[in-house]
């Protein structure tokens, strides 16, 4: 998944550039996902690489310079599968995932939902969570730092306490 914002019309090169990325990955068969938001900064976003079962690590997030074409990892755990990403106009960003306790990236029995939080995309901290929250993935919603809202495929909705 790439998360990109803009706030300038018509569309900057970088979000062309993107959509022509997103389209030459799906004709290789690589499953892959495009959010565009018309709020944000000009020329950055996050990526979310998914691995397949063969890595040692289930995913990797990148903070993603559209207008250097250079990317930067910020985070990687082995026992954590982030799914989603936010990135709110203001204030710090999320992601949420799983906790792995196997190397399958598709295992039949779901993880432990995981939200961490940064100021600074370098430092993440994890956020407290209902200890009954499981799931195989997870979307975030965040508006701002009083408004943080996540979905599981495993049919739980959660509302998240701001983060001192």
């Amino acid at each position: 998944m790439v998360w990109i914002g803009t706030s300038e019309e018509p569309a900057p090169t970088e979000t062309l550039e993107c959509i022509s990325l997103l389209d030459a990955m799906q004709r290789a068969g690589v499953p892959c996902e495009l959010h565009v938001f018309d709020k944000g900064g000009h020329g950055f976003g996050l990526g979310v690489i998914d691995f397949s079962n063969a890595f040692e690590w289930p995913s990797e997030i990148f903070r993603i310079d559209w207008t250097t074409g250079k990317s930067e990892r910020v985070y990687r755990e082995k026992n954590r599968l982030i799914t989603d990403v936010a990135l709110p106009p203001t204030g710090p960003s999320y992601l949420v995932g799983i906790e792995k306790l196997d190397r399958l990236t598709d295992s039949p029995v779901p993880g432990k939902l995981k939200v961490l939080r940064s100021e600074d995309l370098a430092n993440w901290k994890e956020m407290d969570v209902d200890y009954r929250a499981t799931a195989h993935r997870a979307m975030i919603s965040a508006l701002d730092d009083h408004n943080l809202w996540i979905a599981t495929d495993t049919g739980m909705i959660l509302k998240l306490a701001a983060s001192k």
